[in-house]
């Protein structure tokens, strides 16, 4: 849903298995990155702050 309204794909790392597998939902250039580090935690969104 998110992706469709604002034009954004979603991109998940997941290193929750043996394989690190990166998961893209969408075509858009713009991405928001989530990592996934667990099978049975919740995947974290990464963010960046620029420092100015």
């Amino acid at each position: 849903l998110l992706g469709r309204s604002c034009s954004i794909s979603i991109e998940i790392h997941d290193f929750s298995g043996p394989r690190r597998d990166t998961i893209r939902l969408g075509t858009s250039p713009n991405c928001i990155h989530w990592l996934r580090t667990s099978v049975t935690a919740t995947p974290q969104p990464l963010f960046y702050v620029p420092d100015d």
